[in-house]
């Protein structure tokens, strides 16, 4: 009975070993021996690549086969539109056009323990560029964008974002209320670390504006609005927001903590302005946030 048990034992953890090395570990994308170019992208848009491009890499254009064409971010296909590429050809007036962005902070929750302790992932701590990496393998079809057609009469959702990079909180200090000086800070990033704005006491207030001129207005759709704060003392903090003139809420959060406020404003009682103001003001005696 004991050998028995002793062999079901190391069924067991083989299997589990298996599984364990089987989990993917990211690079699953990268195919040993074949080329990548790196395409750096540090703003929002559409970005085309003619001919003229390919052939300043090295392309050897008359080999090569645009409908293999991939592009890649962050290890996920991303799918492309290349004009002309049906007859197997890239020639000379040929487009290859994608979208592209610039960086953002996903890739720094890796940093912070627990990841969920990232303020945002709006805005990169290190750098605004990200990289798409444009590859082909022959025999395989790469990633088309495929066309939509949206009736006119269609809202199209637009967005406004607007991160504010004036200040770097250092987080937490240990222990809770010690400055710099005094107290000890983690190696990984901690809770309240990140770019913010200034710094904003009880009994000041700071405001942004922002743009709305792109939005298409539908009466039946309110505008969703999300804003952070980020504690800098440790204490409870209690913020108050205003939006065009009109308190909408509270925030309520902790010590180094980033409290997010969301709220929904009705079109009928916001009417259609082409910006909002947006007002963060500190509510309780000795109250520091950002």
């Amino acid at each position: 009975m004991r050998c028995l048990h002793y062999w079901l034992l190391v069924i067991l953890l083989i299997t589990l070993t298996t599984k364990a090395f089987a989990q993917p570990i990211g690079s699953e994308w990268i195919v040993p021996g074949q080329p990548y170019y790196k395409i750096p992208t540090a703003k929002a848009g559409s970005y085309q690549l003619t001919a003229s491009h390919f052939q300043k890499t090295g392309f050897n254009l008359s080999t090569l086969d645009p409908r293999t064409i991939q592009l890649f971010h962050r290890g996920r296909e991303q799918a492309i539109a290349i004009t002309g590429e049906a007859d197997g050809r890239f020639d000379p007036n040929d487009v290859l056009t994608f979208s592209g962005q610039a960086n953002d902070g996903s890739p720094d929750s890796a940093l912070y323990r627990p990841a969920i302790l990232q303020p945002h992932p709006f805005y990169s701590l290190f750098s605004d560029t990200t990289y798409y990496f444009l590859t082909w393998r022959l025999g395989v079809q790469g990633l088309r964008q495929a066309l939509k057609c949206i009736p006119s009469t269609a809202g199209v959702p637009a967005e406004t974002r607007m991160v504010l990079t004036t200040e770097y909180p250092a987080g937490i200090i240990y222990p809770l209320g010690a400055s710099a000086s005094s107290g000890s800070i983690l190696s990984h990033y901690d809770e309240g670390e990140g770019w913010t704005g200034p710094l904003v006491a009880q009994g000041q207030s700071y405001s942004v504006v922002l743009p709305l001129t792109e939005v298409i207005w539908v009466d039946s759709l309110p505008l969703r609005m999300q804003a952070w704060a980020a504690g800098r003392n440790a204490r409870p903090h209690r913020v108050a927001w205003w939006v065009n003139g009109k308190r909408v809420g509270e925030s309520v959060f902790e010590n180094y903590q980033t409290g997010r406020f969301e709220v929904l404003l009705p079109v009928a009682e916001l009417g259609k302005p082409d910006a909002l103001t947006v007002v963060m003001e500190p509510l309780t005696e000795g109250d520091r946030v950002s």
